[in-house]
């Protein structure tokens, strides 16, 4: 799969939690939409924390590219470490240009400081819309509540 083919998945692929919790399909989120929130939410935490906002914002733009191959599974699946594997694998396949590879293998190592960044943006992105939905009338408290258990969590 190539570049071109990444970018039209990720731009069709409605993200499966709010499409489970009653959103439809027409109004939910894609994975590009909430790779884009999360990249601009991870280049302004850099700030507060150190990290170089360039690489954050694009290892946040990239963590979701593997869910073109896998789609976008979500944590009611309870796969665990086989989602994590299905997405390793899925990434090393994807014939992306290396810095698009590097940065996405960088978040699911999750050891630097911007991959740390990146994954508290993809939680803050998705409480953002969660809380759109919310006002729409969608129940999508579990999805919010859990993100902000997540957050806390990651930040001790």
């Amino acid at each position: 799969m190539d570049l071109r083919d990444v970018v039209r998945a990720l731009t069709s692929l409605v993200r499966t939690g709010w499409m489970l919790r009653g959103v439809p399909a027409s109004a939910g989120e894609t994975v590009a939409e909430h790779s884009f929130a999360a990249a601009l939410v991870a280049a302004d935490l850099s700030q507060y924390v150190g990290a170089d906002p360039y690489r954050a914002a694009l290892v946040a733009l990239v963590h979701d590219v593997a869910e073109a191959v896998v789609g976008d599974i979500p944590k009611t699946a309870n796969m665990g470490r086989a989602k994590e594997e299905a997405e390793r694998a899925a990434a090393l396949r994807l014939e992306l240009p290396r810095p698009l590879q590097d940065a996405l293998l960088e978040y699911m190592d999750g050891k630097s400081l911007e991959s740390k960044v990146a994954k508290l943006a993809d939680l803050a992105a998705t409480v953002i819309v969660a809380d759109e939905y919310r006002l729409l009338g969608f129940d999508v408290d579990e999805i919010r509540e859990t993100s902000l258990r997540d957050i806390e969590e990651i930040l001790g």
